[in-house]
């Protein structure tokens, strides 16, 4: 899914005009990091990174808080046709076979204006929807534990979410 591949990209500088709060099962998330992912003039995405009320960045690699990425896909002609390989190989080992098959069949599909949310509940796991369309669950941390190694290559997460926050601050 185009969701997960941008949720794992580092964002652009340009933040989201209108950031709202999510409410995750009976768990508020308030956006912690908005903006739009551009190259040049053009607008690909836009992201909000929600957390707990409260809580920093940090909480992104922590089992035990709520966390959720929101994107709306603002122009999807340069996405590439399939999730690419480092992103699936770091999904194949913790989302099994049919739900990584709708995830791709729903990457696939995206368009402008659709909008996708990757949230995880502890407890609950990772639940991925397209326009308010479930997608899959994934049992455990472990997606986003693999997503977040893999965007932040050989830098600590930690750091790499700190920073691209700061940059990215919600309006």
């Amino acid at each position: 899914m185009r969701a997960i591949v941008a949720c794992t990209l580092a964002l652009s500088s340009v933040a989201w005009a209108n950031p709202q709060p999510l409410q995750l099962g009976g768990l508020k998330l308030v956006p912690a990091s908005c903006a739009v992912r551009q190259t040049l003039w053009i607008e690909h995405y836009e992201a909000q990174l929600l957390l707990p009320p409260g809580t920093g960045v940090a909480a992104v690699g922590d089992p035990s808080k709520a966390k959720a990425l929101r994107m709306q896909v603002m122009n999807p002609r340069f996405m590439p046709a399939d999730i690419p390989s480092r992103w699936r190989e770091a999904l194949d080992g913790v989302v099994e076979p049919r739900t990584m098959a709708r995830l791709r069949d729903a990457y696939r599909n995206l368009g402008r204006g659709d909008t996708v949310l990757v949230a995880y509940a502890p407890g609950q796991g990772v639940q991925l929807h397209v326009n308010d369309k479930s997608i899959g669950q994934v049992q455990g941390h472990a997606a986003v534990d693999a997503l977040l190694k893999t965007w932040a290559e050989d830098e600590p997460p930690v750091k790499k979410l700190h920073d691209t926050a700061a940059r990215n601050p919600c309006r």
